[in-house]
This record gives structure tokens, sequence and C-alpha cells, in this order.
């Protein structure tokens, strides 16, 4: 048996529980979602992959072994694609292991066999506004049920904009949680990551509005022009406000997901840190 796999590499983990964490990386090939928001769009359309055994990816991985190594992450693409390739891999990694999965395939994501108590899955929860299909939003639930009801621990993320809906986003975390309440929940945690890049928040329609109510942006370079100073001091003042606006939201975001599960709020450091 063997899989397609787009690459192999050590790194730190950038999001989630497990961010800071040195981990290596088998990023899987093809992925049956397309997202808005994907960063790996290599790993989707990519028809640059090699095949590989179990055997070989655990020399691969025996080989990138490093003092400080905390896990192994299988990624993708979607790697519950390769189920029973994954099962066969983690029986001889000994290693704790972290699925990264978009939740879209409950028949598959049952077939997952953790290999220790340590094992963690991530999971992602999707708003309309970057794939609107709610049979996808379904299969994440059905997935997340599953998971808990086999007691394997089990972490969502949420990706959120500057242009979220507070109340679309509220709907959608109670019906998570009125679908998932009468399960221990213990094993259960909620994040909440901004979009990257982080410039994003930075920006705001006031700031938009502002620039182009300019007549003659390149007159604002002159700063011996008292009226193109009183300006940029009124631009600059939009952009705080939208910067602001942005920021509030963080906090906004959290206490809405609060009501129902233990949050966090982490952004995608491994972009900060500019590494793969």
């Amino acid at each position: 048996m063997k899989a397609p796999i787009v690459e192999i590499f050590s790194s730190f983990q950038g999001e989630g529980l497990l961010i800071g964490r040195r981990q290596i990386f088998i990023r899987f090939a093809g992925c049956n979602l397309n997202c808005i928001y994907c960063d790996t769009q290599i790993s989707r359309n990519s028809n640059d992959f090699d095949f590989f055994s179990v055997d070989e990816l655990i020399e691969k991985i025996n080989n990138l072994i490093t003092p400080d190594l905390h896990s192994i992450s299988i990624t993708g693409g979607e790697p519950t694609l390769y189920i029973d390739f994954i099962n066969n891999l983690i029986e001889k990694i000994d290693y704790p292991v972290l699925l990264e999965t978009n939740g879209s395939l409950p028949e598959e994501i049952a077939k997952f066999k953790k290999n220790n108590n340590n094992d963690l899955v991530s999971l992602d929860i999707k708003l309309p506004e970057f794939i609107n299909n709610q049979k996808i939003y379904k299969c994440e639930i059905e997935s997340i049920k599953i998971l808990l009801n086999n007691n394997i621990n089990v972490y969502s993320k949420v990706v959120v904009s500057p242009n979220t809906n507070l109340i679309t986003f509220e709907s959608i975390i109670k019906e998570l949680f009125d679908e998932i309440k009468n399960i221990p929940i213990s094993r259960f945690n909620l994040i909440i990551q901004p979009q990257s890049p982080m410039e994003l928040w930075k920006n705001d329609i006031n700031e938009l509005d502002y620039f182009e109510n300019l007549s003659d942006l390149s007159d604002l370079h002159d700063l011996n022009n008292v009226n193109n100073l009183d300006k940029r001091s009124n631009l600059n003042n939009n952009i705080d406000k939208g910067n602001n606006a942005n920021k509030n939201k963080f906090f906004q975001f959290c206490e809405i997901a609060g009501k129902y599960f233990s949050v966090f709020l982490i952004p995608q450091v491994h972009k900060f840190l500019d590494i793969e």
C-alpha cells in the first residue's frame, strides 16, 4: 500500500493547541474541497508528489528526528482520503500524532484509530463566507461527534475575517454546541483563528472611503503644505478607528464562543516567523 506525499519536513507547529511544538509534517496530496483561505494550494492541485509506502515514510521520519521533536503532524490536502494508510503508519510511530482534517468525510473519520492517549485531531469548522455548503458543515459536526464518542481529543479551528458576521458566527457555534452537548466535551476545544495575512485586520472600509474622497493622493507627500498635514492626520485617525474596530472583533468572537466552549484566539504564528 502506498500514498501520494507532497512533502515531509521538520518545523514548528504554527496553529492550534500545539502551537510552537517541533513536529515532523507529512503532507498528503489531494483534497476534496476548495476553501477560499487555503494556504496549501500546492497539496490540492499539485501533481508534484511521490508515492511512499509506510516503511519508506518511517525511514524519512527517522532521518528528521531532532531532540526537541514533540509529535508528528499528518496534514494535507485532506489526509483522511488515505485513512487506511494512515492507520498503518501511526501503528509504527512512537510519537504522538496530530491529524489535521477538514472533517468533511465522517465515514473515513470513523475509521481513525488513535495510537495513544496523546493523539489529537484538528478539525476545521468552515463558515459560510469561506465555503457555502451546509452539507459540509453537517459532516464536520458528525465527524466531531464520532471522534468524541471514540474518546479522541479534538479541537476545531474556526477561521474568521474582519467581515465575519457575528450573528452568523454565533448561530454556527451554538448549533455545534447543541449537537455535541450530550457527549462529554472535556476533550473538545474551540480555536478562533484570524484569517491571514494579519494586514487584513489593519484595514477598514472607512479607510478606503477616505482614500476615495481624496482628490489627489500624490499631493499628500508634500509635508510643507499645511492642508496636506491635516489630511494626513485625518487619514491616520480613520485608519486607527478601523484597526481598533477590527481588533475589538477578536474579543467579540471569543466572548460569543466562550458561552459554549473552552476557547482560544490563536493566529497563524508560522506566518509571523516566515517559516513553513
